[in-house]
């Protein structure tokens, strides 16, 4: 079984460590699907990890600029 960049970074920001993070900044500004990322979390962890996406639509805009 593989997984595919979207859902490594889901499971990288469901762990929330440091090196996950990092990891996660590189897939971004690879491509990943955000949306498919943050309706993943959701579905899977609820509001809880609201904060966390908030970090990750971050990560998205400061790799845009």
């Amino acid at each position: 079984m593989s997984l595919v960049q979207d859902d490594l970074v889901v499971f990288k920001v469901s762990f929330n460590r440091g090196k996950d993070w990092v990891d996660s900044e590189t897939m971004i500004v690879a491509g990943t699907v955000i949306d498919l990322v943050r309706n993943e979390l959701l579905a899977l962890r609820g509001p809880t990890l609201l904060l966390r996406i908030a970090r990750l639509l971050r990560l998205l805009e400061n790799t845009a600029q």
